[in-house]
């Protein structure tokens, strides 16, 4: 098939075509495009902007569907355990007082100092560039951050509550309910065998 005629039927306004499914949830076309672009943006916002190779391009669509896979299945349940990370808590992982290891690691030198003057000339930065590529960047981070959040508590709480899925219960039982026959001989001390 010629790549003009997908392009084209993908143009026409035909039904939105589904390029996977997640969690039962099918991912549009549209849907992942979306992300796959901000996501380029991003890359070539990091690196250099006339550089697209082929590894590139594999990495930001990995990326992307990990993005939407993340969004539509890690996140929603983590939220249905209870967790939430809320717009206030992501103002202060951003903020510098308690980065975020996505901010810490941007903004700090190669021994992994944080340097939070370097972290406020970005932002700056971001409300003097008229392209938008600093914001965009910077959202790009704050979702990011918002995630690990997420995440950071998920595992926290995992750790700390003592949960055992069925697997380890039964590898913990097995392990420990071993019997053994033995036969114990005592020779007591100053005890003298002639013979």
């Amino acid at each position: 098939i010629d790549p003009t005629t997908i392009l084209s039927w993908f143009n026409s306004g035909q039904e939105e075509v589904n390029v996977g499914t997640v969690n039962g949830e099918p991912v549009t076309y549209s849907e992942f495009s979306k992300e796959l672009e901000r996501l380029e943006g991003v890359s070539q916002f990091m690196t250099n902007p006339d550089a697209s190779t082929e590894d590139m391009q594999k990495y930001n669509n990995e990326n992307a569907w990990n993005s939407v896979m993340f969004n539509k299945l890690i996140i929603p349940n983590i939220e249905k355990a209870g967790i939430a990370v809320g717009e206030n808590e992501v103002i202060d992982i951003m903020s510098g007082d308690i980065p975020s290891p996505v901010i810490s690691s941007m903004f700090s030198d190669g021994n992994g100092i944080f340097y939070k003057d370097a972290l406020l000339q970005f932002v700056e930065t971001c409300n003097q560039d008229e392209t938008g590529a600093y914001k965009s960047f910077w959202n790009y981070l704050s979702e990011e951050a918002k995630k690990q959040q997420y995440f950071g508590k998920y595992l926290s709480l995992m750790v700390n509550s003592g949960y055992m899925n069925p697997l380890m219960k039964e590898n913990i039982i097995s392990g420990t309910n071993n019997t053994f026959d033995l036969e114990f001989v005592s020779i007591p001390f100053g005890y003298e065998r002639k013979g």
